[in-house]
């Protein structure tokens, strides 16, 4: 069976990120195999430096303005879906996610749950009728945490969901070993797009605490969306350890000079970054929140109670003082590979596929 897929995806971002080398690893892999694909971005991404990574491939590409739940988007997708023949979609970063449904309602669908899924309130709600009412039929939720596979499952029946962690394209990067044989002060990477949700608030006091009398710790921020606005809000001025890094494509530079990398969010869907990082040779301290629990399987990794600045101050202590091992690193290097194999993630997504098309 020939497949013609569309890829829809929301994502906005300045960079492309793991997930568009997933896409682009997905496109390539389903061309060689005999398949077809259309992918769908917002129109805002048109003009991204990312956007040849696809086109320059021969992949066709194209540009909706984003207004989910608009009569023009569904419109628009509905003659996008007929003009391809497409026989099955597969969605991420949400926003179209019920657009492409209601669009093309008999056309299998695959809902791939990035951000953190809600069972509570009226988040609760509108995820029920997503997966029972509009999803209640021909369509497979993937969920990339165990904590988002439990919630979408509690919600409705479990045969149609899928735990399926991220690939994610590891040699983008290069392990770092030694780092047991580096001084003080101790570097923190942390990745700040939403202040607040990531507890930039926390990293703060917690550095500042240990900092009373002498710079232990230096804490650098790389400062996305709506960041450099709250840092000129609430710290006017900044304190010598605490450095404001600029957005970049590739990170090699931030996690080799990184000792740990912090986690320190109040809550999310499962963070790459954590797994970029244990691969390129980094401690991890991170909050107890239910999706980063996977970590504890690594070594040299620090867990701290969600939303305690005290409780981040004394994990930042303990792992300066236990610098992460080459046996260490080695061991995270092997797990991040088992765990996160691109190969793995490709088959998933293909496997989900497979089933819709041939119930």
């Amino acid at each position: 069976m020939v497949i013609n897929c569309a890829l829809v995806s929301a994502y906005m971002g300045p960079y492309p990120a793991n997930y568009m080398h997933l896409d682009l690893a997905l496109c390539v892999r389903m061309r060689t195999l005999g398949h077809n694909v259309v992918i769908v971005f917002p129109s805002n991404v048109k003009y991204m430096d990312w956007i040849p990574m696809f086109t320059d491939k021969g992949f066709e590409v194209l540009f909706v303005d984003y207004n989910p739940f608009s009569k023009s988007n569904i419109n628009t997708f509905k003659t996008i879906f007929k003009e391809h023949s497409i026989n099955i979609i597969y969605t991420q970063f949400c926003g179209w996610e019920y657009t492409v449904k209601l669009a093309a309602p008999n056309i299998p669908v695959i809902w791939h749950q990035l951000m953190n899924v809600n069972c509570s309130g009226f988040s609760g709600l509108r995820s029920w009728i997503k997966y029972n009412l509009i999803g209640a039929r021909n369509t497979i939720s993937i969920a990339t945490s165990n904590k988002n596979y439990d919630a979408i499952c509690s919600m409705t029946n479990s045969k149609k969901v899928r735990l399926l962690h991220d690939g994610i394209q590891l040699n983008r990067y290069k392990t770092i070993f030694g780092r047991n044989e580096r001084c003080e002060p101790y570097n923190l990477l942390l990745f700040s797009h939403n202040p607040i949700l990531k507890g930039l608030d926390i990293a703060y006091d917690a550095c500042a605490e240990i900092n009373k009398s002498k710079v232990i710790a230096e804490l650098y921020v790389v400062s996305l969306g709506t960041t450099p606005e709250y840092i000129k809000n609430n710290y006017p001025e900044l304190p010598s350890w605490f450095h404001i890094l600029p957005p970049v494509s590739n990170l090699q530079e931030y996690y080799a000079n990184a000792d740990a990398y912090l986690c320190a969010s109040r809550g999310e869907g499962f963070n790459n970054s954590i797994i970029e990082a244990l691969y390129c040779g980094c401690s991890i301290i991170f909050s107890d929140i239910k999706t980063t629990r996977q970590i504890r399987q690594y070594k040299n990794v620090f867990e701290f109670k969600s939303e305690s600045s005290k409780a981040l101050s004394d994990a930042m202590l303990k792992a300066n003082h236990n610098r992460i091992s080459d046996e260490e690193i080695q061991f995270n290097v092997d797990k991040c590979k088992e765990n996160h194999s691109v190969e793995k993630w490709i088959n998933g997504v293909m496997d989900c596929m497979m089933e819709l098309l041939t119930k």
